[in-house]
């Protein structure tokens, strides 16, 4: 377990599926223009137990980070992020992804999150590279990377599928100052 003044971070696992589950369910209005679009049945406790799983797998195997960020203070999830596509050797890299509750936004609560978990990425597991992307009209997103110091590095046209379009993104990444 991670931890900032106002956030316990869990890594995502079965206890804490029906948890995350109930945050899809209470944000799916907000986030769904910014997720790729979902099957009838990803929204079950079935489904997120499974995907529990594979991030345990994940997690203990180092190919991939989930976590569930907590408020200490409600003890509710305000907001998960994950790092993925984890690649070792030379590269050294993953993917960041991230997303908060609509009414948590604007309070630096994913910035204290992802200060805390780019830590971790870049001191424990020992990446060099975060990288992370975003759609170009989402200024909240381009704000937040800024503040963490990844810097863009591109722009790709139709990027990723999200909300059922082909979407572009800018590029960009964060890399660990102390790999030299």
């Amino acid at each position: 377990m991670l931890e900032s003044p106002r956030l316990l971070i869990t890594s995502f696992r079965s206890d804490n599926a029906k948890a995350l589950l109930q945050y899809y369910l209470d944000n799916w209005t907000y986030l769904a223009p910014f997720e790729p679009t979902r099957p009838a049945n990803y929204f079950s406790l079935d489904n997120f137990n499974k995907m529990a799983k594979e991030s345990e797998k994940n997690f203990k195997s180092e190919q991939g980070f989930q976590f569930i960020l907590f408020s200490k203070q409600t003890q509710s999830v305000i907001g998960i992020c994950s790092f993925t596509g984890v690649v070792k050797g030379p590269f050294q890299a993953c993917y960041l992804g991230y997303s908060i509750a609509k009414n948590q936004q604007n309070q630096g609560l994913m910035t204290e999150a992802l200060e805390v978990c780019c830590q971790y990425i870049f001191q424990t597991i020992g990446l060099n590279r975060i990288m992370a992307n975003y759609l170009p009209d989402n200024l909240a997103s381009e704000r937040l990377l800024t503040k963490l110091g990844f810097e863009k590095e591109g722009y790709a046209k139709r990027y990723l599928q999200i909300a059922g379009q082909w979407q572009d993104h800018v590029l960009t990444a964060k890399l660990n100052d102390s790999c030299k």
